[in-house]
């Protein structure tokens, strides 16, 4: 009975790693798309890159939000992200290349704070000893996204013919974005909805889990595991 009831959140995380995988890989495929629709030079395709992992930078600004608002509210707060970023996006694309940029930023930020934020729910929701078969599992379900998510731009974001020098209006660039991006964002406030429901351990930071409490709690550092010699 106590793994069956930790079967649905695991799938509902495991959910979270094929998310910001396929957003990862998708930024990256997306930048010749962009380079032929805006007409973009060399070093303006590799912005949206910029843009994204920039939002990397913030790790450790993301790891003390964690600290102080929990791991639940961060996924929520990283789902919620990536749902606006992407609804963003069918605007931003309006105001043209730099505001489709500005909102590649949003989502990026929220791809950061889930994978900061997940993790840990993986190992908690079921056995320790198994923790590292759920992790496993989950992430290479972030490695089948991957897979898929250049698929996915290929068949859905396609420029159609230009003569040489012309490029798209940013109104026509919005009509080929709109469904796969609001489809994202869709996907992603579902598994927000989903998760607000979702009964999960609390995580806690320093020491290890509590079962009669539901509670686990996260070392702060790898070396104050057992396995690393400076254990205490």
């Amino acid at each position: 009975m106590s793994k069956n009831k930790y079967l649905f959140p695991l799938i509902v995380m495991a959910s979270l790693f094929f998310l910001f995988g396929f957003i990862t890989t998708m930024n990256n495929s997306t930048i010749e798309f962009l380079k032929e629709a805006f007409g973009l030079n060399d070093v303006q395709k590799q912005l949206p890159n910029t843009f994204f992992y920039g939002a990397y930078a913030l790790s450790i600004p993301v790891g003390f939000l964690i600290k102080r608002i929990g791991y639940r509210f961060s996924i929520f707060t990283g789902l919620a992200l990536i749902a606006i970023g992407f609804f963003a996006c069918i605007p931003g694309v309006g105001f043209g290349y730099y505001g489709f940029l500005s909102t590649v930023s949003i989502f990026a930020i929220g791809v950061v704070i889930l994978q900061v934020a997940a993790a840990p729910y993986v190992v908690a929701l079921g056995p320790k000893e198994s923790s590292a078969s759920r992790l496993t599992l989950t992430n290479a379900l972030n490695s089948v996204a991957t897979v898929i998510a250049p698929i996915f731009v290929s068949m859905l974001l396609v420029v159609p013919e230009l003569g040489e020098g012309q490029v798209l209006e940013n109104s026509a660039i919005r009509d080929i974005v709109i469904n796969p991006f609001v489809g994202i964002g869709i996907a992603t406030t579902v598994i927000l909805f989903i998760m607000f429901f979702l009964k999960l351990p609390n995580i806690k930071g320093e020491q290890e889990g509590d079962e009669k409490t539901n509670s686990v709690k996260i070392k702060s550092s790898a070396f104050k595991y057992r396995m690393c010699g400076w254990a205490q």
